[in-house]
């Protein structure tokens, strides 16, 4: 199994993100997402694919949210297309933004996570999924 080792590394997973199969043998992509420093900003962006065609999720919504463990029913984090978090296009290009205030407020150290689109039709789908760390900041 490869390893991640930050988030810009996530864009090498636009291949293996192509390759995702869809309907009843969908399986999301175990994409980690790795030191995040707290109290910083950060960004990053990724293309979401269907048989090697961008999806078009301009009609569609959707949330990232991070818990420490599936069942916990309290979030670490929780972004949005609503709350202005997350942005996506008709060409598929999903753009993640998480402020330095909201990054700085996070206590745990590990989390679990994943990403659900909503299509136009109320399908969700769960794209990507996986660990996700967090290192304490130095310079305030």
């Amino acid at each position: 199994m490869e390893q991640y080792v930050g988030i810009s590394d996530i864009l090498k997973l636009v291949n293996k993100l192509r390759n995702i199969m869809t309907g009843i043998s969908f399986t999301p992509g175990d994409v980690p997402i790795t030191n995040i420093v707290k109290g910083n900003d950060i960004s990053f962006t990724f293309t979401l694919f269907l048989n090697g065609v961008p999806i078009d999720l301009s009609t569609s919504t959707a949330k990232l949210e991070a818990r420490s463990k599936a069942t916990s029913s309290s979030t670490i984090l929780s972004l949005s297309t609503a709350a202005g978090d997350i942005t996506m296009n008709a060409s598929g290009v999903v753009v993640v933004v998480i402020d330095d205030v909201t990054t700085g407020a996070i206590v745990e150290n590990v989390a679990i996570y994943d990403f659900i689109v909503t299509d136009s039709g109320g399908l969700k789908k769960t794209y990507i999924g996986g660990a996700m760390t967090f290192l304490e900041g130095v310079t305030s």
